[in-house]
């Protein structure tokens, strides 16, 4: 197939959970199919990352200037689909769909919609994260000051109806978990696949036994975003004073880019590391002993879960953290939804090897199966050609 693939931001490296998306169903599919890939760029972006992806497909890049100055509450478009507008990105798709003889155009992300052009013929397919207003809507509970409670609320209204209303226009929307994909059907007449997140499992290994001894509690998310902002400070408030009770050297140890200032300072406590911006993440996974997603907030496949699964680590979680998520709480992933529970669940694992090596080793059989990115691609791959089938004129 001929495929136009196009993403709101470069992806690679694969630093947060949409560009691992992207990256880890790219890879397999470009090996059988002919594709370009049309994105966002940021004008500093290194030449050697741009390199890597044409070493996979064709590529061709719009440099991205965001000017939030220009939004206005009176605004219907959602801000995060507003500061993606840009006229330079509609003609380049237009420019590519006029001359070249495309089967399939994939958009990443609920803000690259607007981008749809009604003329295309063939399967025109919508990649969602998550449920994008759900997690404005649990914002605008918490929001401090009531300017900000109003400003989220609104978003969430205009997120809610902008993306059960855009999606219809599609053919097929692929969403990362079965309680994302339930929420659209109910509430939209589009056709909703679920597609996980995949990754390549083979890149992840479990720490040594060595390095899994180190008492390290670790957190890994992209720090720009308000439900993981959220979910480290309530760790490091409520749940980690109780576990430095009970085990004096633990370290808690916070993988993620973009720290704001609330998060940075808490590094000035000497128990607390914040890496900012990594690389590689696998130097700090590795050095970890448990990990925790004590989430609150957002929907969709969490890639933080996944990825500590793929690397053989024991996992403490909220509920909401595991929505989207294959797995079997208890078993490869262990649960807990108030800070007592969440201490306690942490110290019995800091504190017996012998469960972290089960329930690690539980939830890395569990990330092989379930989302190994070959596995996810073959799957992608047949619902579009299925799609392709009862198309007009096919």
């Amino acid at each position: 197939m001929k495929i136009l693939w196009i993403c709101p931001t470069w992806p690679y490296p694969p630093t947060i959970g949409s560009k691992v998306r992207v990256m880890n169903l790219l890879k397999p599919l470009s090996e059988r199919h002919d594709i370009t890939l049309l994105s966002f760029i940021n004008p500093s972006e290194d030449d050697s990352n741009i390199d890597v992806l044409k070493g996979l497909c064709r590529v061709r890049t719009i440099p991205f200037t965001n000017n939030p100055e220009n939004y206005s509450l009176l605004n219907l478009l959602p801000y995060g689909v507003f500061g993606y507008t840009c006229q330079e990105m509609s003609r380049a798709i237009d420019e590519e769909i006029s001359c070249d003889d495309y089967q399939v155009m994939i958009f990443e992300h609920l803000s690259m919609a607007q981008y749809l052009p009604h003329s295309f013929p063939g399967l025109k397919v919508l990649s969602l994260y998550d449920v994008e207003s759900d997690q404005y809507r649990s914002l605008s509970k918490n929001k401090k000051g009531i300017k900000k409670r109003i400003w989220t609320y609104l978003e969430f209204l205009k997120l809610r109806h902008y993306e059960t209303t855009v999606v219809d226009q599609f053919d097929l929307c692929l969403t990362v978990s079965k309680e994302d994909q339930d929420f659209f059907q109910k509430n939209t007449k589009g056709v909703f696949v679920e597609i996980p997140m995949g990754m390549d499992t083979s890149e992840y290994s479990p720490p040594s036994k060595t390095l899994s001894n180190s008492k390290h509690v670790s957190f890994l998310g992209a720090l720009d975003y308000g439900a993981n902002i959220e979910a480290v400070l309530y760790f490091y408030e409520e749940v980690f004073p109780k576990v430095q009770e009970e085990i004096p050297g633990c370290l808690f140890q916070i993988i993620g880019r973009r720290p704001p200032l609330e998060i940075q300072k808490l590094a000035e406590n000497p128990q607390v590391i914040v890496t900012g911006t990594v690389e590689d993440i696998r130097p700090y996974l590795e050095k970890t002993s448990v990990f925790v997603s004590p989430i609150w907030a957002g929907a969709g496949s969490k890639t933080k879960i996944i990825t500590a699964m793929a690397s053989g680590l024991p996992i403490v979680s909220t509920t909401k953290g595991l929505e989207g998520v294959k797995c079997t709480p208890g078993a490869d992933v262990l649960v807990a939804d108030n800070a007592d529970e969440f201490a306690r669940t942490v110290i019995t694992l800091l504190h017996d090897e012998s469960l972290r090596s089960q329930v690690a080793a539980l939830a890395r059989k569990s990330a092989i199966k379930n989302y190994d990115m070959k596995v996810v691609a073959d799957r992608f791959e047949s619902f579009m050609r299925e799609r392709i089938l009862q198309l007009p004129g096919h």
